[in-house]
């Protein structure tokens, strides 16, 4: 699974996100996830690939655990 927020304009995608500057419900996906026991590998297309697939990495695990998580989500940006 390959996993990133994305921007958008009239046409569609422009460019990667990262999961921070991102709309996208990423951690909400982490939990359908794990609630579902669905196997596999997440892949981090984000512009600091990196940091957001420690981020997810991290989120998963304590989702795991039944630790709460923090959910943020930017304002939303109107297509121009």
């Amino acid at each position: 699974i390959h996993l990133s927020g994305m921007e958008y304009g009239k046409r569609g995608e422009i460019k990667h996100l990262s999961l921070g500057k991102s709309e996208f419900p990423w951690e909400e996906v982490l939990e359908v996830l794990k609630d579902f026991g669905v196997k596999g590998v997440v892949i981090s297309e984000s512009p600091i690939l990196e940091e957001d697939a420690i981020l997810m990495r991290d989120t998963y695990r304590a989702l795991l655990e039944g630790k709460e998580i923090r959910r943020k989500r930017p304002k939303q940006k109107k297509l121009v």
